[in-house]
Formats: structure tokens, sequence, C-alpha cells
């Protein structure tokens, strides 16, 4: 089975650093990892100070489900929060 590796890390405030997600994200899967980036999918755009919107409004609870079942999967959880 492949290892995986879960990207912890803020998704809100007023700067928010994509970069680090996508070096470590190549060079992870470089190695062979598998990479479970809880941004993948989601528009960039859509994040604010005050997190992820979805139509307009701050997602709910229920649109965390996928992360979860990703941390409940990942063999690492990578954790960055400057």
């Amino acid at each position: 089975m492949e290892e995986s590796v879960y990207q912890a890390g803020p998704i809100t405030g007023v700067e928010i650093d994509f970069q680090w997600r996508n070096d470590s994200g190549r060079a992870l899967e470089s190695q062979g990892f598998r990479v479970l980036n809880p941004l993948r999918g989601k528009d960039p755009e859509n994040i604010t100070e005050k997190g992820l919107m979805y139509n307009g409004e701050l997602c709910n609870v229920d649109m965390a489900h996928r992360d979860h079942q990703d941390l409940d999967e990942a063999s690492i959880v990578l954790a960055y929060f400057p």
C-alpha cells in the first residue's frame, strides 16, 4: 500500500502561503508518497481571511468531510504553521 501524507496548515488569513504545499508535494511525490492536499479542487480565489467561502458563505462542517477522511487515511501528517 502506498504511503500517504496529509498537508496540514492554515487556509485562512490575509496572506495564505500555497508555495509550501506545492514544494513539499512535489518533493514527496518524487519519493513515491501520495499527497493529500486539503486545497485540491478548491479555488484559491474563494479563500478569505475568514476561511474558505462557498457560494458566498463560509463553508460549514459538512464541507470538511473530505479533509477528515484524508486525515483518517493518511500515514503521515505534515504540519506547517508559521
